[in-house]
């Protein structure tokens, strides 16, 4: 009786807000952002130039699906901000924390970075005492050399994050996703094949300061 009680009102705290669609603010606190291997390089400057959102056409209006009881889909989850502008935020304290500069111009950084969004999505499936809640984002990731033009990097970043509780509404959907999102934080600052573009990279000597005048 006790684990249909508990079915029950996950089911329940799933289907309340079931029609429409409901918006999550998402994004990484500051402390959820950790230094990693590609702190080891010298610190650059990196331009963050462009952040595209390349989803499923068929899913770019949402992030996620609500669901009812028996899995039908009764409404949407999306975001109050574009996906592009959190997953640019996520970059910026992915490579912050591991102290390089990111800037929104290029005005002599030898590192241009850009993204691409390829996933980002919220799901969950109920069992019989549990509801499992997901979250799934992948980002292609390509850093170009500003003096040459050559793309010196380019590979996929995963994110993903899996959690099994009684139900959850909009809080728990916020946090897979934010837990999703310092996945994705975690896989990029530990990339060594980053970490030599990093090395390898070669900032603009600083321009010499004009000779004071002297008065003889």
């Amino acid at each position: 009786m006790k684990r249909l009680i508990g079915l029950l009102m996950g089911v329940f705290s799933l289907t309340a807000c079931a029609t429409g669609t409901t918006n999550l603010t998402l994004g990484l606190a500051d402390d959820a952002v950790k230094p990693g291997v590609i702190s080891e390089a010298p610190a650059r400057t990196l331009y963050l130039a462009e952040v595209t959102d390349e989803r499923d056409p068929t899913r770019i209006d949402r992030i996620g699906n609500k669901r009812n009881g028996y899995g039908m889909v009764m409404g949407a989850v999306g975001t109050n901000e574009p996906v592009t502008d959190t997953v640019a935020d996520t970059l910026t304290k992915t490579f912050e924390a591991s102290g390089h500069k990111v800037v929104s111009e290029q005005d002599g950084a030898p590192l241009r970075v850009d993204a691409a969004v390829k996933t980002f999505w919220f799901d969950y499936k109920t069992g019989f005492v549990t509801v499992e809640f997901f979250g799934d984002i992948q980002i292609a990731l390509k850093v170009t050399d500003t003096a040459t033009g050559a793309v010196v990097f380019d590979d996929i970043f995963k994110g993903y994050y899996s959690d099994k509780t009684g139900g959850g509404l909009s809080k728990t959907w916020t946090r897979v996703m934010d837990s999703a999102l310092a996945d994705l934080s975690r896989e990029i600052s530990l990339s060594s094949d980053l970490l030599m573009v990093l090395e390898e990279a070669e900032e603009p000597a600083a321009a010499d300061a004009p000779a004071e005048d002297t008065v003889s």
